[in-house]
């Protein structure tokens, strides 16, 4: 995930004898591939990033949100307040679960178009690596980092932008959801956050107990003085950049007039992604 913050609050056969001709039919069936095993634990590293452990503030921060789980009735008030918001909602109990709803026809039907906003959320659960096995499936994220490992980056840029206002199913994660059903993210370039607001035909989020916060207040520090710093660390280390920014933010307060559009599944008892 890169953070950012809004700035302006996708056959014949011939025989020479004169036999009745057969005719046959072959089907092809595309079998999806096998779910893996989630992985549950960030790869990246964080807290033994230098430029953190000298920060004061995160020293404050880190035994709150890394430690952090909302109990499961906490999560039954979320997942009913996302209702009320006209929200589809599945509470599910573990990585595991959830992998196996997000890989059933559901989400993601034979030859359907997907596309992804930056997630380790959705990495610790071995959805990505699963997406990558389905040939079935047109992948907009695998075309765009095709194009860009062979230095092509307009036609990365522009598959990316494409997928996340064409695809059928966009999948991503978030910075943080409110006891009263707010959903709040960021990103910087704003492929993450534009199909939120409007574009794909679905948009599936994918969070775990560790980002529910009472107020939108709180959700705000938690993005502003949490996630940032970590996936600061996170692009240091992975991409060697000097760290991210809050470019834009985006605050769903309710569905409006796309009932059901957004399907928040929240894994209860775990803690996944930053």
């Amino acid at each position: 995930m890169s953070t950012s913050k809004t700035t302006n609050s996708v056959i014949a056969n011939n025989d020479k004898k004169a036999t009745p001709s057969v005719s046959t039919t072959t089907t092809t069936t595309t079998v999806p591939a096998p779910a893996p095993e989630p992985i549950w634990t960030v790869k990246e590293l964080k807290t033994n990033d230098e430029q953190l452990k000298s920060d004061k503030v995160w020293s404050t921060l880190q035994p709150k949100y890394e430690s952090f789980i909302a109990s499961d009735e906490v999560v039954q008030r979320t997942a009913a307040a996302l209702t009320e918001r006209k929200h589809s909602v599945t509470v599910v109990s573990n990585p595991s679960e959830a992998l196996s709803l997000l890989t059933s026809d559901k989400f993601l039907p034979n030859g359907t178009s997907v596309a992804f906003g930056g997630s380790i959320t959705l990495e610790q659960i071995g959805f990505l690596d699963y997406v990558k096995q389905r040939s079935d499936l047109k992948n907009y994220r695998a075309e765009a980092l095709a194009a860009m490992m062979k230095g092509d980056w307009p036609t990365s840029g522009a598959l990316r932008v494409e997928g996340t206002q064409k695809a059928q199913y966009f999948f991503t994660s978030i910075s943080a959801l409110t006891e009263d059903g707010t959903i709040i993210t960021a990103d910087a370039s704003g492929t993450r956050v534009a199909p939120i607001i409007s574009g794909a035909k679905n948009v599936v989020v994918v969070v775990g107990a560790n980002k529910i916060v009472p107020t939108l207040n709180e959700a705000l520090d938690r993005l502003e003085k949490w996630v940032v710093p970590i996936e600061g660390a996170h692009m240091r280390k992975v991409y060697k950049f000097p760290g991210t920014n809050l470019v834009n933010t985006v605050i769903v307060r309710n569905a409006g007039m796309n009932a059901g559009r957004i399907h928040v599944i929240i894994v209860k008892g775990h803690s996944l992604g930053y």
